[in-house]
């Protein structure tokens, strides 16, 4: 497993991480500097990863492994762009 250096982002604070991938899950390590628990999430640039598993490596209260996966927003609209804003109309709309 090759590890990266990366920049992440929990609860607002910006920490240093390690980071490399499994086979389904991207795994970070950084310092027990914030509580992290599962279902909570980390950004890494413009990426969320829910955190899928925290672990206290040895139990010292020092670093955390985390394993995570992406949050793929697949959230799509169903509504089509106001044409006063230059959008098309509502389907079904009729025009007459």
């Amino acid at each position: 497993m090759a590890w990266s250096k990366v920049q992440i982002e929990i609860d607002g604070q910006e920490i240093q991480a390690m980071t490399t991938l499994s086979a389904k899950t991207t795994i970070f390590s950084f310092p027990a500097l914030v509580e992290v628990s599962a279902g909570d999430s980390i950004t890494v640039g413009k990426k969320t990863f829910l955190v899928q598993k925290a672990v206290d490596l040895a139990d010292r209260g020092e670093t955390l492994l985390v394993e995570a996966k992406e949050s793929k927003d697949d959230k799509r609209t169903k509504r089509r762009s106001d044409p006063e804003d230059g959008g098309a109309s509502d389907i079904g709309e009729d025009d007459s």
